[in-house]
């Protein structure tokens, strides 16, 4: 998403990020989750827009298990299909705000279809705007002149070796442990899910980082990330609004001034009992609630 988006000297973004999303089976469930967790920028605003035939009947879960996600940023659904003409007016009205499509139609044949219309009609619209193509064997892209290729497979050996997948996580993760007597591996493997979730989802951010500050990969490991108080106060926003996006991406709600309460109460109990206790006030993984949301 980053890529699609614009910054200033300070890393606040100048334009909003509106995507259309095609399709809303598990592929495009995670896909919107993505576009959530990595669509956060300072000064810009999120919106999403979904079309899939069984939109309101495929949602259920999703809806049950993220519903505060879906509360919390303007994603709109239309159950239609894609070649209706409910579609071709949507986008005709909003073509030249959108800057992201994501299409996971269930099938690469349902993909390349859809693709090569839209393709056409943003041709037609003078807009160069590529689509991605999210399906059983990876990501494509097809650009405005209607020539596909592919950006990512999903049978590689980077994808299915844990150790490359998650090097930078392991790295960012150890970091976060300041514990040097153990390597990142090691810290890797005492983690729970959800943290390595969490620490995937941190370094999946990074190029949007880069990006904000207008730096590249080899600039900042030559030495040239310099980045002034009113940057970092720019970084840190960005990044908080990132976390929250994650959080709700993973069901998690806010939690009440009672349930801080009633939390905080325990909390005493726990420490007169064992002051070593490593209990939690403000996060309740198993109940899905932050103070901080």
């Amino acid at each position: 998403p980053c890529d699609s988006m614009d910054f200033d000297e300070l890393g606040n973004a100048t334009n909003n990020f509106d995507a259309l999303l095609i399709g809303f089976g598990k592929t495009g469930q995670a896909a919107l989750r993505q576009l959530v967790m990595n669509g956060q920028f300072v000064g810009s605003r999120f919106s999403c827009h979904i079309f899939d035939p069984a939109a309101f009947t495929a949602n259920g879960f999703f809806d049950s298990s993220c519903g505060d996600l879906l509360n919390r940023y303007d994603i709109v659904f239309h159950d239609c299909d894609a070649h209706s003409k409910v579609v071709d007016d949507y986008i005709l009205k909003i073509a030249h705000n959108l800057n992201y499509v994501v299409i996971a139609a269930g099938s690469d044949k349902n993909n390349r279809e859809i693709a090569e219309d839209l393709s056409s009609m943003f041709h037609r619209l003078g807009l160069n705007l590529p689509l991605y193509l999210c399906g059983h064997n990876g990501v494509s892209c097809c650009t405005v002149d209607g020539t596909f290729t592919k950006i990512h497979k999903l049978y590689q050996p980077s994808v299915i070796s844990t150790h490359a997948l998650d090097r930078m996580a392991m790295e960012l993760n150890a970091s976060y442990m300041g514990d040097s007597s153990k390597s990142a591996v090691e810290h890797w493997m005492n983690c729970d899910y959800f943290s390595r979730m969490s620490c995937r989802a941190s370094t999946d951010f990074v190029p949007a980082i880069l990006r904000a500050t207008g730096k590249t990969e080899e600039d900042v490991l030559n030495g040239e990330w310099k980045l002034s108080e009113a940057q970092l106060e720019v970084l840190g926003h960005m990044e908080h609004l990132r976390w929250n996006a994650f959080h709700f991406c993973m069901g998690f709600r806010g939690m009440t001034e009672e349930e801080y309460g009633e939390r905080c109460r325990i909390y005493e109990e726990e420490k007169a009992k064992n002051p070593a206790s490593r209990y939690r006030i403000g996060k309740d993984v198993s109940k899905r609630i932050h103070s901080c949301l």
